[in-house]
Order: C-alpha cells, then sequence, then structure tokens
C-alpha cells in the first residue's frame, strides 16, 4: 500500500516552473499558414507576463543553480516577441512595441549580468526581482487587446496560471496561493472554448461541485479529479502544497501544446441575402463584397454592426441609442453604402437595415 502523500512529492527542479529554454515548436507553428495562432499568443504573453517574477528569481539564485540559470530570461524575452509579433495585427502598434521593448531590456540587462558573472565569478544580479522592467509588463500586458477581443479570456488565463505557477508552493508560514483565480479565468472562456479541452472542460465544472465551497473546498474537488492518477492513497491538499505547482503546470503544458495546433476556422458560409461583419478587419461584406471598411475608431457604429452579426442580421435591432443620437448613428452607419441601407425602425432605441432598391 502507498504511503501518504503529505512530505513525498518529489521536489521539483530548478526550471520546472519557467518556460521552456529551448523549444522550437512554436517556432515552427509560425511558419503554418493554416494554423490561427493568435489565441496561443494571447495566453502565452499572458503566461510569460505572470511568470516573470520567478524567471527573474532563477537569474538571481545563479550561484546556487550554476551560470545556466542566467538562460531563463532570454528563454521568456523570445517567446514574448513571438507572441507580440502574433498579435501585432489585433492589438494596438504602439502598446506591442512597448512590451517588446521591455523584454529586449530585461533581456539585455540580463546578459551583462551574465557576462559580469562569467568574469568575475561573482554575483551581481542586485536588482533584478524589483527593477522598473519586471513591473511594467504587467502594465503594459493589460493594454495589449481592446476590451471587446475574443482574445482576452485566453490572456486572463494566461496569467493567472502564469502567477499560480510563480508564487506557488509558498513557504508553510505564508498564506496559500489562492486556487479560485484559475478557476475563474477557466470560467471565463467562451464554453466551445473550454471544452474543447477536457483538462478545461472539467477545471470550469468543479465549482458547481457541492464539496467545492471555500477555497480549501475548490482545493479538495481538484484533487478528487485527479484521484484515479494520482500514486498515493491519502489526496490531501493542505496548503503550499507542491502538488498543485505540479499539476498546474501540466494543465499549462496541455493548454500549450491545445492552442499551438488550432487551425485557421474556415470561413463562414456565405449568405447572399444578408451581409456580413468581421469586427477583426472592420469589413462590413455583402453577397460576398466589401462594401464598408469601418476604422477601428469609429466606436458609434462598431457596437450597433457587432450586435446585428451576433444575431445574424435580423431586420432590425434594439440598441442603446435613442433620439437624436440614434439619428446620428445611422447616418454614420450609412455612409458610402450604396448596396443596403439602415433606418429607423419605429421603436425609441430600433435600428433596421434593408438592401436599397436598384432603379
Amino acid at each position: 500500500m502507498a504511503k501518504s502523500s503529505r512530505g513525498r512529492v518529489p521536489a521539483a527542479a530548478p526550471f520546472t516552473f519557467a518556460p521552456p529554454l529551448v523549444d522550437q515548436r512554436p517556432v515552427r507553428a509560425a511558419r503554418d499558414a493554416t494554423l490561427d495562432l493568435r489565441p496561443w499568443a494571447a495566453y502565452t504573453l499572458g503566461y510569460q507576463v505572470g511568470t516573470i517574477s520567478f524567471t527573474l528569481h532563477l537569474a538571481q539564485t545563479v550561484p546556487q543553480l550554476g551560470p545556466d540559470g542566467f538562460a531563463a530570461v532570454p528563454g521568456s524575452a523570445s517567446v514574448i516577441r513571438l507572441a507580440c509579433d502574433l498579435l501585432s495585427t489585433v492589438a494596438p502598434a504602439g502598446t506591442v512595441t512597448l512590451i517588446r521593448e521591455a523584454a529586449n531590456d530585461l533581456e539585455e540587462f540580463n546578459n551583462n549580468a551574465e557576462h559580469a558573472f562569467h568574469r568575475s565569478g561573482r554575483f551581481v544580479w542586485d536588482v533584478a526581482a524589483g527593477n522598473y522592467l519586471a513591473g511594467r509588463l504587467p502594465v503594459l500586458m493589460r493594454g495589449t487587446l481592446p476590451g471587446d477581443s475574443p482574445l482576452l479570456p485566453w490572456l486572463g488565463l494566461g496569467h493567472s496560471i502564469g502567477e499560480f505557477i510563480s508564487s506557488d508552493p509558498a513557504p508553510s508560514y505564508h498564506p496559500p496561493v489562492p486556487f479560485r483565480p484559475v478557476v475563474d479565468a477557466v470560467r471565463n472562456l467562451p464554453k466551445g472554448e473550454r471544452d474543447a479541452l477536457r483538462e478545461l472542460r472539467e477545471m470550469a465544472a468543479l465549482i458547481d461541485r457541492p464539496e467545492a465551497e471555500g477555497e480549501a473546498g475548490l482545493r479538495r474537488a481538484y484533487v478528487a479529479r485527479l484521484a484515479a492518477d494520482w500514486p498515493f492513497d491519502e489526496l490531501d491538499p493542505w496548503p503550499n502544497s507542491p502538488f498543485f505547482t505540479v499539476e498546474i503546470q501540466n494543465l499549462h503544458r496541455r493548454i500549450d501544446e491545445h492552442l499551438l495546433v488550432r487551425k485557421v476556422a474556415p470561413p463562414p458560409r456565405e449568405v447572399d441575402h444578408v451581409p456580413r461583419w468581421d469586427h477583426e478587419t472592420g469589413k462590413l461584406l455583402f453577397e460576398g463584397k466589401v462594401i464598408r471598411q469601418v476604422v477601428p475608431r469609429a466606436r458609434t457604429i462598431r457596437p450597433v454592426l457587432d450586435l446585428f452579426q451576433r444575431l445574424q442580421w435580423p431586420s432590425s435591432v434594439e440598441t442603446d441609442y435613442s433620439d437624436d443620437r440614434k439619428d446620428d448613428v445611422i447616418e454614420s452607419l450609412n455612409r458610402n453604402l450604396k448596396v443596403i441601407e439602415f433606418f429607423p425602425s419605429g421603436t425609441k432605441t430600433g435600428i433596421g437595415w434593408k438592401r436599397k432598391r436598384t432603379r
């Protein structure tokens, strides 16, 4: 009979929780035009920023780990740059540039410290964890995607998992690292997205289980889900157990693998008699042709087009605009349109659309 798991979880290797130091999979995937890597990029950017404090901690412990400890920061910086490249079409260019520059600065700072260490054999990294570059990245990350981007839940999930991994297991005299933010981030994913991966689907269902009351109950429910695969008889989710860090790291790897092979969705079947609005590109199409290009700053009419598209273009929708404000919105919607037109539908907030009559 196996003994209790308490105290028998093997100690993790120093780099278990750090980003892969050498991993060509993302680079190869980025060359594959059949893959949609934007969800991976959003998730990975969040994860890298969440783990940056631990990555810097590894570099700080170079005397104990040997000079290879410096390799963690360049590995993290290179993945951040790749994620920025993949998000450049959907993120503000200025923010992406600032994140890339912050990653470059961190790498340069790290390399200078490494060279000094090799020259003198002395540890010279004296301000790493607290230096302003590490603090800049989380702030910049929050402005990477617009508030209505479908990629935001992936960014949030990556960041919550990265923060958990970089903080857990905490010393026994510290409060345990909250596990609920990870579960909440999973539940923020669209149902179809999380259901595509068994581990995410099961984690989202945890919170509905009767035993998942409070932080301790949530941990017990998670442990019970893994009971069949756990090699010890007792599954005790005691606070600050390395069990959770190892398991969440395994979850991260599964998410990473899942998103790296995500295929580009086939274009939706064109319906000739209704328009189609592409939020990402700002294109309004009708009968397969672009009838208007809407700029990103058109924040008044984009929500209306989003609503029409979400409801599959009914004859009219109820909006947040009324009276003169609605008239202004309709005027903006109709600007440069020659094939279709928008009009007041008869209710206070209603806006309708129809095809223009040909003469």
